[in-house]
């Protein structure tokens, strides 16, 4: 037990230290990065999404129109 080493501790509390952080790091670019791209793709797609909500209300707006106009009295 004489020719053990001693454990130096704060050679690894502080390796320990720097990998906490690297992977706190590596996390926090892979949130950004997410992010990005998630915003990228929704604004890429706004403009599709606009004009087919725009598209639906007109024809949601007609069928209402030709239901509305088959139930109304004739004159």
């Amino acid at each position: 037990m004489a020719n053990e080493s001693p454990v130096d501790f704060s050679a690894t509390i502080g390796s320990l230290t720097d990998a906490l952080s690297n992977i706190g790091q590596v996390q926090v670019e892979l949130l950004d990065n997410g992010i990005k791209s998630a915003t990228s793709t929704l604004e890429s797609w706004s403009p599709v999404v606009v004009s087919a909500v725009e598209n639906l209300t007109g024809t949601l707006n007609q069928v209402l129109q030709g239901i509305s106009a088959s139930m109304a009295p004739k004159q």
